[in-house]
């Protein structure tokens, strides 16, 4: 038996093909690993199928048509309640967002609720412009409370802060003050 090196990007029925060619060409059964486990030049399409995903070709097809379709149904959907999110996303604002930064904010939501963030990220700037607006305490503790709610991600946490700084008005100090304490390792 030979072993045959696949590249990592190829397909399960083309690594077959490769494996029955050089077994045709040789003469010899031909393997090679394919994620992980073992297939060879004389395995049937569904042999191979039920090694590989533990279905076989016409069930892993299915499967696969199957989720094709749910995801059709949830991106549809989506398109449905589209306009609903970001009517409510905006209107979640107005006691929340400074009256001029709202036309900022409108225009954001539709961008944002088309994004992969979905309008969660929104709801994030919401929560912490909130804690913002919490004059009584201090500045240092409202900062403090707005951090927890920053994703860990340190991507996704200055988007966030992005936003922030276009949409309220300590959102730039709230910026600095997080990316010192960041360096210095206080967060």
């Amino acid at each position: 038996m030979k072993v045959l090196e696949l590249k990592e990007d190829i397909k399960l029925l083309d690594a077959l093909e490769l494996l029955r060619k050089a077994q045709e060409e040789t003469g010899i059964v031909h393997q090679a690993e394919f994620s992980g486990k073992q297939i060879y030049s004389l395995d049937s399409d569904d042999e191979a199928y039920l090694r590989v995903v533990g279905k076989s070709k016409e069930e892993f097809e299915q499967m696969l048509s199957k989720k094709e379709e749910e995801n059709k149904q949830k991106q549809k959907d989506f398109e449905l309640a589209f306009p609903g999110i970001v009517k409510d996303i905006r209107k979640r604002a107005r006691c929340i967002i400074d009256d001029r930064f709202l036309n900022t904010w409108d225009e954001m939501v539709p961008l944002s609720v088309d994004s992969e963030y979905k309008g969660e990220d929104l709801i994030k700037v919401l929560e912490i412009a909130q804690i913002f607006k919490e004059v009584r305490k201090p500045i240092h503790w409202r900062f403090k409370e707005a951090a927890k709610i920053l994703p860990e991600d340190n991507d996704e946490a200055f988007h966030l802060i992005k936003v922030l700084i276009q949409v309220t008005r300590l959102g730039e100090e709230f910026g600095a003050w997080h990316n010192t304490n960041l360096r210095l390792g206080a967060l």
